[in-house]
Parts: C-alpha cells; sequence; structure tokens
C-alpha cells in the first residue's frame, strides 16, 4: 500500500513470517545469509514516508529460518552513514560474535563488513539490534526477531518416579497394606 518496488514497509510479511524471511543458502553445513544495513525512505501510510534505517532494507528486518544446532554464518555489511555491529539478544554465542562495540568486537565502518559464526544453541524468541550507537540506529528500524526452532519436537513432561501411592486404593486398599486416610 503506497510502497514502490523494493520500499519496505511496516512489517511487510515474507516467507518467513514477521518482518520477512531470509531463505539462507545451506553451504557446507552451515546456515548462511546475508544482512545488510542501510537507509531507506520507508512508506509508513499511503503517501507518507519518513527516513529509517532497515535491515535488508525491511522494518522490522528479515526474520532468519533457524533450528537448534544449526551453524549460521551471517554476514553483515553496513551501508550506513555511522559504525554499526549486529547483536544476538538472548543468544549463547562466543564472546567475539556478541556485538557490543567496542568491547567485544571494533565496530564496522561505512562501507565495512562482518561474518557473524556461532551455533544455535538454544531454540526459543529472541531478537537482534545494532550495539554501536544502539539506541539511534534501533529507533528508526534496526532490529529484527529471531526465532530458532527446536530441533525436534519438545516432548510432554513425564512424572518423575516417586514413592509408592499413600492412596487407599492404588494397591488395592487397606488389606494390601497400604496407609488408609480417615
Amino acid at each position: 500500500v503506497g510502497r514502490a518496488p523494493g520500499e519496505a514497509g511496516p512489517g511487510r510479511p515474507g516467507a518467513g513470517g514477521w518482518g520477512g524471511g531470509i531463505a539462507p543458502r545451506h553451504e557446507n553445513g552451515t546456515n548462511d545469509s546475508d544482512l545488510e544495513a542501510s537507509w531507506i525512505r520507508w512508506s509508513i501510510l499511503p503517501y507518507v514516508q519518513v527516513n529509517g534505517y532497515a535491515l535488508n532494507r525491511q522494518v522490522p528486518g528479515p526474520r532468519p529460518e533457524l533450528t537448534e544446532g544449526d551453524h549460521v554464518r551471517i554476514n553483515f555489511t553496513n551501508h550506513l552513514p555511522e559504525p554499526a555491529t549486529m547483536h544476538w539478544h538472548g543468544l549463547i554465542v562466543p564472546n567475539a560474535m556478541d556485538g557490543p562495540a567496542a568491547i567485544t568486537q571494533a565496530p564496522i565502518p561505512p562501507g565495512g563488513s562482518y561474518a557473524y559464526e556461532f551455533t544455535a544453541q538454544q531454540y526459543g524468541t529472541y531478537f537482534s539490534h545494532t550495539h554501536d550507537a544502539h539506541a539511534p540506529q534501533q529507533a528508526p528500524g534496526l532490529a529484527r526477531p529471531l526465532i530458532i526452532d527446536p530441533r525436534a519436537a519438545p516432548q510432554a513432561p513425564q512424572p518423575a518416579p516417586g514413592p509408592p501411592s499413600m492412596h487407599p486404593h492404588a494397591s488395592g486398599g487397606p488389606q494390601s497394606g497400604s496407609v488408609r486416610f480417615m
């Protein structure tokens, strides 16, 4: 609605759900995808555009298709006018891949790139966002959902084995030696 081809739109649905999906390339057992941060003109209403930042020209950014145990490589390219990094909020990743600029990695300068590599060790719902000037970069659009599917469907919890039942009928009634409550 009111968007030119290739223009970002609010929550534009895609193959991967909210924010659109990234169909990964599977290369040598690695879930490999590209992620680009850039400045856009964002249509928020018909005939109303604002300046914004986007990931792969989408706001919110695209959702990667990940499964617990996947080896992940995200090739991040910074087309912003300032440095940026990506942080994987809540994920267990190697420190050098965590993204806080000037703490665990050098900021990625305009025109620069960085390959984030890690294994998706857990499943659940997370998000990723820029982490250099994160407040002024996230507000205009540099965040995205990050949903990691379980490797196998979670099993319903089973009751833990415990002591024999004390219910009077569980083992045939009081005559079988069980305790009777009055």
